[in-house]
């Protein structure tokens, strides 16, 4: 049996509970133009959202969507690249860390000013021989660390 959810009769918080929860792409795709905050912000947790919808939610003024879909195994590279011009440091921090991030991008973040973003970077397997070496010589001595740490394992393994 098949059945329509008219989701503007709904509260806030069922509507954010059903982006938690559904797997209908169609239902995804609506809740991501909600007015409500929070709603959307659930919209870019669930596993289920695909990569458009994810890129309409990259340009949304509320920084926790932004950064949620930063998190997201399904954002593409392409996404992540513009998001890696954030001007929130918690969303440049997530485009760091995830693992679909190209290296081009990685490298551009590596110049950020937020050490949460470098450190980010240093630990980000897709970033560059180049950019761990830039990195080993950050201010930093965290970030500094872990790019030199990185470096040696990857030349440990290497021979």
């Amino acid at each position: 049996m098949k059945f329509t959810i008219f989701t503007d009769e709904l509260t806030a918080e069922a509507r954010e509970h059903l982006a938690i929860c559904t797997s209908n792409c169609q239902l995804l795709t609506e809740l991501a133009m909600d007015d409500d905050t929070h709603v959307r912000e659930a919209v870019s947790k669930n596993a289920n959202t695909d990569e458009d919808i994810l890129m309409i939610l990259a340009e949304d003024e509320y920084w926790v969507t932004r950064r949620e879909v930063a998190k997201h195994s399904n954002t593409a590279p392409e996404t992540l690249s513009k998001l890696a011009d954030d001007e929130t440091e918690e969303v440049k921090e997530a485009v760091a860390i995830n693992s679909k991030t190209l290296p081009e991008t990685l490298s551009k973040l590596a110049e950020d000013h937020a050490k949460c973003v470098k450190y980010g970077v240093a630990g980000n397997p897709n970033t560059d021989i180049t950019t761990l070496a830039m990195l080993a010589k950050d201010d930093d001595l965290e970030v500094r660390n872990l790019a030199s740490s990185i470096l040696r394992y990857r030349q440990y393994i290497s021979k």
